[in-house]
């Protein structure tokens, strides 16, 4: 959060100091450049006082993708395991899960 905060003010502060650079460097700048170049305020000040919304902006935009993929992935991992805890004969589709055909389920009560 910070660190974009910090971006989006040091691209306001750098595009004014360029700015700012071609306009000395060139010997007739056009009228354009200087018009930008002095009424920077509303620009800056937005910057200080909100540019941390960028970032909730864009942390939000990122989220509804990764909350997908999580969901498919978890829908994966939810299907391999409970594929993994069927016995061997029914994954293999040998016979009904509770038969003796099942290795699993040879459980004789006793009496």
């Amino acid at each position: 959060m910070h660190s974009a905060y910090v971006c989006v003010n040091l691209g306001i502060w750098f595009y004014y100091k360029s700015l700012g650079w071609l306009i000395h460097a060139t010997a007739n700048p056009p009228e354009q450049w200087v018009e930008a170049w002095a009424a920077d305020g509303a620009k800056r000040v937005f910057g200080l006082f909100f540019g941390w919304l960028y970032a909730i902006i864009y942390f939000i935009v990122w989220l509804l993708p990764l909350w997908a993929i999580r969901k498919v992935v978890g829908v994966r991992k939810k299907n391999r395991r409970s594929n993994q805890a069927l016995p061997y004969a029914a994954k293999r589709g040998v016979g009904d899960a509770g038969c003796s055909q099942n290795k699993f389920n040879d459980y004789v009560e006793p009496g």
